[in-house]
């Protein structure tokens, strides 16, 4: 075996590869392109899949609603309790929870279109993990992790709400609408009711709605969210309307600053004194409030209570009086940092909550069919959207559409790499026959001539792969995917890339691009050196 000199392997190194290179670097840039193009495939591919992946296990996709019929209402929560303890179906048909709930719609005073609007909300249960879910880290945005008690009578709203209505973002209250029956009380001077005036009221009341929680997103159409039991009193149609305005005796100011309450308390001394008709009969006092009381906000803050004696039974004259010292000189510097707040009495019995819907969270999606038509309508007679099965099937099914495609994707990209490396390696030795069959004429042996051009063809590849994963990693992370689907007007969550290099499907493409160039290379160079020194010299097939 004749011995090559270091100078000349050197040499002999780097003609070669400058030849494999190509004419100004041509095969080094296709090569190189080739594989961007791979990894900027892969890349998507995988971020595709783990944004389906997260899909598939959020709350909010993979909840399947049933709605119960007007007259199979008095049996939702039987038929919940049952599904949920039935632990051989949840087995079978791959659900997790089961959980009761109702749609609703509340208006909300919109300060951009300057009316009230009907906004539709849910309820979630205090015992329900979808709380836990829309309270999470990932949607949390701020306020209080949990509703207070089952009592609560505050309300979970998303962003997108507070900012449609006018809102500010760190708003303590929504505006609600009340259209209750309101009544006209009036007593003796023994405090004896002689006369009761019951009216229904044509304009809506404001009622400041304690929002506990911002989020950003909530399941479904819902802008909001609320327990059973402010669903339970603010259904009551009648005067008893706990949060009838006639229902709160004194007028109260809510303020999210102590020194600010207390400064609106002077004022309201300030404007009274100068009333005669009010100036003996009224009283002002500071209150601060805590998480116990129902009309406090997540943000606490603190109540100037006005309150008179005699009480003002006329809600009308109550309304006016309110207006006229949000008008007057002494509250002017306090407009829009202060709001009236009510005080609501619910009563304490209440009736079982007719739930419209039955939610079924599950583990996976491919036997939501089976489940609907083995258990849902046999045994409990329960019709679902079958628009909404179609939906969370395709959820399922593009999943492993895309990691197909993606497999398959690997696969034409190594094909491509293969049969480029190919055509260079081919075309190169064809091309210096004459100079390989003097090499083994003097006694260079086929393996060093085969190891000299896997080290550079390996080394080529190598380094275009390296370059390529960096500069795909960077287009990736820099929001080239966003920006590419941007093109096509495609709507894109704020927080995702789509795009995902850093996996085991792209280390495994890497790996398997390697070992089938080195096989290639080892082919290509032994249908070439099998010839004959005076074969390769004189170019005979």
């Amino acid at each position: 075996m004749l011995k090559i000199h270091q100078d000349f392997r050197q040499l002999f190194y780097k003609r070669e590869g400058t030849e494999l290179l190509g004419k100004r670097y041509y095969n080094l840039w296709v090569l190189f392109m080739i594989l961007l193009v791979t990894f900027l495939a892969i890349g998507f591919a995988n971020g595709s899949l783990a944004y389906l992946s997260k899909k598939m296990s959020d709350p909010f996709v993979n909840w399947l609603n049933v709605q119960i019929p007007y007259g199979k209402a008095a049996e939702a929560t039987d038929i919940q309790i049952e599904l949920d303890n039935n632990g051989v179906a949840k087995e079978k048909y791959l659900y997790k929870t089961v959980n009761c709930h109702k749609d609703y719609s509340l208006e909300f005073y919109n300060s951009k279109r300057d009316g009230f609007y009907a906004t539709p909300g849910r309820s979630i249960d205090l015992k329900d993990t979808l709380l836990h879910v829309v309270l999470g880290p990932k949607n949390f945005i701020r306020g209080e992790k949990t509703f207070r008690d089952e009592q609560d009578l505050g309300i979970i709203v998303t962003e997108r709400l507070l900012d449609e209505y006018g809102y500010d973002r760190n708003a303590s209250y929504l505006m609600m609408a009340i259209y209750a029956d309101s009544a006209t009380i009036r007593k003796d001077t023994a405090g004896v009711v002689t006369d009761t005036i019951e009216y229904r009221a044509r304009d809506a009341h404001q009622y400041p709605l304690p929002i506990r929680a911002v989020v950003r997103d909530l399941p479904g159409l819902a802008r909001f969210a609320f327990t059973p039991y402010l669903y339970r009193i603010i259904a009551i149609r009648s005067h008893e309307n706990p949060f009838n305005p006639l229902k709160t005796k004194n007028i109260l100011l809510y303020s999210q600053d102590s020194l600010e309450n207390l400064k609106v308390v002077d004022a309201v001394d300030t404007y009274f004194k100068k009333h005669e008709k009010y100036s003996s009969s009224y009283q002002a006092l500071p209150t601060s409030l805590s998480n116990a009381d129902l009309y406090s906000s997540y943000k606490n803050g603190y109540l100037c209570n006005i309150s008179f004696l005699p009480e003002i039974t006329d809600i009308k004259e109550k309304d006016k009086l309110y207006k006229d010292l949000m008008a007057s000189a002494e509250l002017a510097p306090f407009k829009g940092k202060i709001n009236r707040a009510y005080d609501p009495k619910p009563p304490q019995n209440f009736q079982n909550i007719p739930y419209d819907f039955i939610s079924v969270q599950f583990y996976q999606l491919s036997r939501i069919r089976e489940f609907k038509d083995s258990l849902l309508y046999p045994k409990y007679n329960l019709k679902v959207d079958m628009a909404q099965i179609e939906a969370l099937e395709n959820y399922n099914f593009v999943s492993k559409l895309t990691f197909i495609i993606s497999i398959v994707l690997i696969i034409f990209s190594v094909l491509s790499i293969c049969l480029f490396i190919s055509n260079v390696l081919r075309t190169h030795l064809d091309k210096i026959k004459m100079n390989l069959g003097t090499f083994k004429a003097f006694g260079l042996d086929n393996s060093t001539i085969q190891g000299i051009y896997w080290k550079l063809m390996i080394g080529l590849t190598s380094f275009c792969i390296l370059t390529a994963f960096a500069v795909a990693w960077v287009i990736g992370n820099i929001g080239g995917v966003r920006l590419f689907l941007s093109i096509f007007q495609q709507d894109m969550e704020a927080d995702e890339y789509y795009f995902k290099l850093f996996d085991v499907t792209t280390f495994v493409a890497i790996a398997l691009i390697i070992i089938m160039v080195f096989f290639v290379i080892r082919y290509v160079c032994s249908i070439m050196l099998k010839q004959s020194p005076g074969d390769l010299i004189y170019n005979r097939d």
